[in-house]
């Protein structure tokens, strides 16, 4: 399964320990071989901290010191809209267009990781969903969302709390 498969599989199955300490073994892994280094280190601490019986525990431990010396890895650029609710063809037409200029980017820079982030029009989802893709990868830089009021949220915990990523609207 790629990345995304089973960032939505963890998304579902909160109440099963072992099969959530599973699927985020997986994920870094996954992570680690694509050089997110960030993200492969989050998965292993919530490995260790939410199931410290978790039968591959030791293996985790171990990538977990293998990634001790690396850096945070390949950057991650969040593309913050409306993707599901009212607004989702304003979205939808946002995600299209980075999805065109990252393509175009791809000869230029090589590849760019990018991560969506569906904000619904709400607010406080906005921020609460940007907190979680922070803590969890290298976020360097986030496009959108568009002019609202999820916008000005985000912009204001942003500047308090992470001024150095760039937020572009």
């Amino acid at each position: 399964l790629s990345s995304l498969e089973l960032e939505n599989l963890l998304g579902h199955f909160q109440l099963d320990n072992d099969l959530v300490a599973q699927l985020r073994f997986v994920l870094a892994k996954q992570y680690n071989k694509d050089e997110r280094y960030h993200a492969a280190r989050y998965q292993l601490n919530r490995i260790s901290s939410d199931n410290p019986a978790f039968k591959d525990a030791a293996s985790a431990q171990l990538l977990l010191h293998s990634l001790a010396s690396k850096g945070p890895g390949r950057p991650m650029l969040l593309v913050v809209g409306p993707m599901s609710g009212g607004l989702s063809q304003l979205g939808q037409e946002m995600l299209q267009g980075v999805a065109l200029a990252i393509q175009e980017m791809k000869s230029k820079v090589g590849e760019v990781n990018y991560r969506k982030i569906d904000t619904q029009g709400e607010p406080a989802l906005t921020v609460a969903a940007v907190r979680q893709a922070i803590e969890e990868d290298h976020v360097v830089a986030i496009i959108g969302p568009m002019m609202s009021h999820s916008a000005s949220a985000l912009a204001a915990w942003l500047s308090v709390t992470h001024p150095d990523i760039p937020m572009v609207t």
